[in-house]
């Protein structure tokens, strides 16, 4: 708006400027020239309302001008137009000051306050507009189409009516058997005359948006009650007040012999089984797997507790179906995502607030001490040495799906980024945590992989943090790599147990089950599909 260049504002302060607009500007050039407008803004402040300030600035700075600068500049436009009615609107309702304006609208955006009034489009925007009649109101366009006319008229009174004295009629029961007051039906046809002239003045509406011309389509049922059929018989007694549209002849698709030749090869009918069994194998895939489920799929451990406590179950509470696992894993990853990492402020008020969350009060105690021993494991205190991200959503096509997850922690490192993922199972003795790792190291692995693919950047470490009250432990992923290029490789493959054409021979056909002999889980999935 001041076309203030960043050499410009450089220049002006080496030149000695300051930055107060109220003083005289101490130095030349385009800046020298926005302060001074700025000034005289500011001067006019008060002997102005609101709305007229803003208007001055739009007009005096060209913002409508500057809008061709841009690709589109009529959503510019409408942009300004509504920023001008935003603040008629707030000094209709009593703001008085510039400051109060745009405290309201910074609450206003804060907040996401959407806005119910449509924004008028420009008039001269070569479209079509497609639009009820209440959302036409008080538009104008050259051209109107009136569509629709033919749908039956229907009217469905409420079963309780009042009457003009305020007492009440009702209708109790159906039509064969119901009871009815002695003013309903009297009430009822008021109320289908009043529903009647509510649609005509409806139609006025629509009929008035239009400037040059109005297109009304009459088609209609024979003997159907409809505004079609009405309007129809209005135009029959006043011929004068209307013309009917000229259909334009449209031209018959020319007629080509169907040709006699067909190629029937086997070098033909070899290349459509591939490009067949291709299509099948591609679209029998999930388009979007989530890193937890990457294990699963390669182990098919379905039985598996340590992969089975990932999934959500499936009567979780809303607030429990964001991140599967078990109540006090999620209530200890939730009071790592929002504590200081560096000091571990607040741990007990945030687990008491989790605890409770999870219907586990009784066990704040361990969650806060869980929480403060993994916060003490050397992957943590180098994270918050520079700079780290909690609960970080990462996405990433990969092969023909999107693989995507919630990284615990993700925090970097000269060699490259680090990746922290928090566990909660019980380990009874620590010569496991190697076994265990087994079941989570293609876990780790997707999620390195995903953010490789994503940032383009390379995952050093991948690091699981063990976390109990008694203590916690840390274990690094060995061979990194090589699970990652095992990830690639499940991904490749089609899920187990979905149709894929590697799985059906020549004259084979999936067999068919019936619902009541799938679970609830299966069930749902195919009702939803």
């Amino acid at each position: 708006a001041f076309a203030c260049a960043d050499d410009d504002l450089l220049r002006y302060r080496q030149a000695g400027g300051h930055w107060d607009y109220r003083r005289e500007p101490s130095a030349g050039g385009p800046v020298a020239a926005a302060l001074a407008s700025l000034r005289s803004f500011h001067e006019r402040r008060w002997w102005m309302p609101i709305s007229g300030l803003v208007e001055t600035v739009i007009r005096e700075r060209r913002l409508f001008e500057l809008a061709f600068a841009h690709r589109r500049p009529r959503e510019r436009w409408q942009r300004l137009r509504f920023a001008l009615d935003q603040a008629r609107a707030f000094a209709e309702a009593g703001g008085r000051t510039l400051r109060q304006f745009i405290e309201w609208a910074e609450r206003q955006a804060i907040e996401g306050t959407r806005v119910i009034e449509t924004v008028v489009p420009e008039p001269d925007d070569d479209a079509v507009r497609i639009m009820t009649i209440h959302a036409a109101k008080g538009l104008e366009f050259p051209i109107v189409v009136l569509a629709g006319l033919n749908i039956a008229a229907s009217h469905k009174p409420s079963r309780v009516l009042w009457g003009e004295d305020g007492a009440i009629e009702a209708s109790l029961g159906d039509d064969s058997a119901s009871f009815v007051t002695n003013g309903y039906e009297q009430l009822k046809q008021r109320e289908k005359e009043m529903d009647q002239a509510e649609k005509v003045r409806l139609i006025y509406v629509a009929a008035t948006r239009a400037r040059d011309h109005l297109i009304v389509s009459l088609h209609h049922k024979r003997d159907q009650e409809c505004h079609a059929s009405a309007i129809h018989q209005l135009c029959m007694e006043a011929r004068e007040l209307w013309r009917p549209a000229e259909a334009a002849q449209i031209a018959a698709p020319a007629q080509h012999a169907p040709s006699t030749a067909f190629d029937d090869s086997a070098e033909r009918r070899d290349r459509w089984q591939r490009e067949r069994s291709q299509r099948i194998a591609a679209l029998s895939r999930v388009p979007a797997i989530a890193a937890t489920e990457v294990a699963q799929r390669a182990a098919h451990a379905e039985d598996d507790p340590n992969l089975q406590k990932e999934r959500p179950p499936a009567d979780a509470p809303p607030w429990k179906r964001g991140r599967a696992g078990t109540a006090f894993g999620r209530a200890v990853h939730a009071v790592l995502q929002t504590i200081d990492l560096d000091r571990g402020g607040d741990v007990e008020r945030a687990a008491r607030a989790q605890a409770a969350a999870e219907g586990i009060p009784a066990r704040a105690g361990e969650i806060a001490r869980a929480a403060l021993a993994a916060i003490g494991t050397p992957c943590l205190r180098e994270a918050v040495a520079g700079r780290y991200w909690r609960e970080l959503y990462v996405a990433a096509p990969i092969e023909t799906v999107t693989l995507e997850g919630f990284i615990d922690l993700l925090y970097e490192t000269p060699d490259g980024l680090v990746v922290v993922d928090y566990k909660t199972d019980v380990v009874p003795d620590p010569a496991r945590l190697d076994e265990m790792l087994q079941h989570y190291r293609l876990q780790g692995a997707a999620y390195a992989l995903a953010l490789q693919e994503a940032l383009g950047r390379p995952v050093a470490r991948c690091v699981f943090v063990f976390t109990q009250a008694s203590g916690a432990q840390e274990k690094e992923l060995p061979e990194l790599a090589g699970a990652i290029a095992e990830v690639r490789e499940v991904l490749r493959q089609p899920p187990a147990g979905e149709l894929g054409a590697a799985q059906l021979g020549d004259g084979e056909r999936p067999a068919l089950r019936p619902l009541d002999e799938l679970d609830d889980d299966r069930v749902g999935q195919i009702r939803l599909l």
